[in-house]
């Protein structure tokens, strides 16, 4: 549904389709959408992947973390 959390990670009409939070009528029509094109389903999937990958990898997340709290990674 489109509301904070699941923008930030679904970029509508590229791996996924933010509807209307509460809206049953919208979020039937959008899982109609893969009903009727199931190759999105996949291409979605995708590009889910390589969002994940780009934006919450775990070494980013944690260099970030550190960074924030001003803390230094240790170095080898």
């Amino acid at each position: 549904t489109d509301v904070p959390g699941c923008r930030q990670t679904v970029e509508n009409g590229v791996n996924g389709l933010l509807v209307e939070a509460r809206s049953s009528t919208a979020l039937a029509k959008a899982m109609s959408v893969f009903a009727v094109r199931p190759d999105l389903i996949s291409s979605a999937g995708s590009a889910s992947r390589q969002r994940a990958a780009l934006l919450f990898d775990s070494s980013a997340v944690s260099r970030d973390v550190m960074e924030l709290l001003g803390l230094r990674a240790a170095t080898a």
